[in-house]
């Protein structure tokens, strides 16, 4: 009768450490070959940024203003970083009417602190931010193009601008 108890407590002692190790090999698996990188940059309105017939003496209450942010929905901590790279606009561009990444300024918020400003042709790469994120959080951002000040021919010219994130 002792044994038979016995081998009932050793079986399910077995049985319950079998199923702890299982769920942590579990944990451990998932972890480890689940997406490295899984971050997504969200936009309010769109990444494309165009700015049409664009006057220098516009106000800060003229000038769009573009929210974006990077939400990470795994686990791990990720780097990434954030590019601003000029595209052809389909409304018959030409280097006459476009104008130079050092004629156009920007300054970019996160959580509504400035983290950045200058000259677009100041950005290495293209790269506008690197930064990393949490697990599982948000990282909020805003920025805003203008023309420099210094800037004096500036009638019927534009630019097409496009926010991604890159590798």
């Amino acid at each position: 009768m002792k044994t038979k108890v016995l081998f009932k407590i050793g079986y399910v002692s077995i049985f319950v450490f079998m199923v702890i190790a299982a769920y942590l090999w579990y944990l451990y698996f998932k972890n480890s070959f689940g997406p490295e990188h899984d971050i997504a940059l969200e936009f309010q309105s769109g990444n494309s940024i165009n700015y049409i017939n664009a006057t220098i003496d516009d106000v800060d209450e003229a000038i769009p203003t573009y929210y974006f942010r990077v939400k990470n929905n795994v686990d791990k901590k990720i780097d990434y970083k954030i590019l601003l790279e000029q595209t052809q606009g389909n409304d018959g561009c030409t280097p006459a009417t476009t104008f130079l990444p050092s004629e156009i300024v920007y300054e970019l918020k996160k959580d509504n602190i400035i983290i950045s400003t200058g000259l677009l042709s100041e950005l290495s790469n293209n790269v506008l931010v690197e930064n990393s994120i949490n697990g599982n959080s948000t990282n909020d951002y805003s920025l805003r193009i203008r023309l420099d000040e210094d800037i004096e021919n500036y009638l019927d010219k534009h630019f097409h601008y496009v926010v991604k994130l890159g590798e």
